[in-house]
């Protein structure tokens, strides 16, 4: 799946230059929309749409995420992937004996899709509580 499809399915088709201005999207995701979606990219993306147009807050625990080896290879993308693997939205890859995030591993259109309901699904329940 492209970058600029996952938005568009995450945001219902909302305009890339408005999503720009509401500061949902970054330059680079517009002149990447037509790249091959990885999982820091759709990790980022879900959780700015949580928070921004969900209005849901972070958990105040992230700990369990550092079992994820490579969480902190990207100090900016760091805390998107803890949220998403914290919440089960986006699960772990176990190489061996590690857990990583495997950030870079490109995602195929069902599994976007998965990635996209299950956000929904748990702001739904987290709503709830």
């Amino acid at each position: 799946m492209k970058v600029g499809e996952f938005i568009q399915n995450i945001t219902g088709g909302k305009d890339f230059t408005v999503l720009r201005e509401e500061g949902y999207i970054e330059e680079q995701d517009i002149l990447g929309k037509d790249e091959i979606l990885d999982r820091r990219t759709a990790a980022r993306l879900m959780h700015i749409y949580m928070k921004k147009y969900l209005g849901l807050k972070d958990p105040t625990d992230i700990s369990q995420a550092y079992c994820l080896r490579d969480l902190f290879d990207c100090r900016i993308c760091a805390q998107h992937i803890a949220v998403m693997y914290v919440l089960g939205i986006m699960k772990a890859v176990k190489i061996n004996d590690f857990m990583i995030f495997d950030s870079f591993a490109k995602v195929e259109e069902q599994e976007a899709d998965n990635y996209i309901k299950m956000m929904l699904h748990r702001s739904n329940m987290m709503k709830i509580l």
